[in-house]
């Protein structure tokens, strides 16, 4: 709770102020001799790719997780050849939620999908994903 309330209130939004420089430099250049980098890299959630419908949700304003964060993971999973058939997502318009206040649409949105896939949900630019064929 009290990590939360220091995002809340803007005392945790500058890393540099938290983690040490060697640390910042070890997670820039992606250094394996650092343990807690070594561990990251082996637990990339990036280096993936899906083979069960996914629908990812993300807000313009969340302050803990930013959409950057969808959008980078959306890239990865295109790279590896997962289409939006497989993984999509959607951004929330507008400017009136953030990490707290958009658990409501987003809990709306992933009831819809589960219930009826893609074509229930608006997607990243707000259409449908093409229709499957089959054959």
């Amino acid at each position: 709770k009290l990590v939360k309330k220091a995002f809340q209130i803007g005392m945790l939004q500058d890393l540099n102020r938290i983690l040490k420089l060697e640390f910042r430099n070890a997670l820039k250049s992606r250094d394996a001799k650092n343990l807690i980098v070594r561990q990251l890299i082996a637990n990339d959630c990036f280096d993936w790719a899906p083979k069960t419908p996914m629908y990812l949700f993300c807000l313009n304003d969340d302050f803990l997780v930013t959409k950057e964060n969808t959008l980078n993971a959306i890239q990865a999973m295109r790279l590896r050849g997962v289409g939006p058939e497989v993984v999509n997502h959607y951004v929330l318009p507008g400017r009136k939620f953030d990490h707290m206040t958009g658990v409501l649409p987003a809990l709306i949105y992933a009831r819809q999908f589960f219930d009826s896939g893609f074509e229930a949900v608006p997607t990243g630019d707000g259409t449908k994903p093409p229709a499957k064929t089959s054959g």
